[in-house]
């Protein structure tokens, strides 16, 4: 999120920026506490009214109905919940210009990534968003320790503003230019370090 609205507003932190976080569970009420920390503004919906009434309690944050969460005003949309969220059906209700969460498949289809991009929905791909959750698997074991996961998860941040800057360079959807990138790391390797591909490559 931090990358996000760096690259999208040039903007060096979260303060006073409104992020309308959807899913309270472990994830989103993790995340409702390191935005408030670092000075975000709260818009909150889940099923559960006892997680919503947590959450303003504990961080101020302003509570909506679930039906109302995608298409509140707010700087950043976070999708902590369900899959296949960003539709046919939500696409035209969306206000945030920016779109950052950790549910999986957010998308429903690969269209609605290449829609988001037409409107000018900036939107960071979801196995990057919450790739933490695989760094703290990969961590586990003798030595756990949650400082040195948090630690490790600052990398997230340095991948997502590279491949931003990259899409807008390259004038491609981050979701695409990121398939393509994950697509030729796996055939090549980790290691590999591919210079930029052209639009044209990605989009095929």
């Amino acid at each position: 999120i931090e990358a996000a609205v760096a690259h999208h507003w040039g903007r060096p932190n979260l303060g006073g920026v409104r992020v309308a976080v959807q899913g309270l569970g472990s994830l989103g009420m993790q995340l409702c506490a390191y935005l408030a920390a670092a000075g975000a503004r709260l818009i909150v919906a889940d099923l559960r009214a006892d997680l919503t009434a947590q959450a303003a309690r504990t961080f101020g944050a302003t509570v909506v109905s679930p039906d109302q969460i995608l298409s509140v005003d707010a700087d950043v949309l976070s999708p902590n919940a369900f899959g296949d969220v960003l539709c046919d059906a939500v696409l035209p209700l969306l206000r945030a210009p920016v779109i950052v969460g950790g549910a999986n498949n957010q998308l429903r289809a690969r269209r609605h990534g290449l829609a988001l991009h037409n409107r000018r929905i900036l939107y960071v791909p979801d196995y990057i968003a919450n790739a933490g959750g695989l760094i703290d698997v990969a961590m586990e074991g003798p030595g756990y320790a949650p400082s040195r996961v948090l630690e490790r998860c600052q990398t997230i941040k340095t991948t997502t503003a590279r491949l931003l800057a990259d899409a807008e360079v390259l004038g491609l959807p981050p979701c695409e230019l990121a398939d393509w990138i994950a697509e030729d790391r796996m055939s090549k390797g980790p290691d590999a370090a591919p210079p930029l591909p052209s639009p044209a490559r990605v989009m095929t």
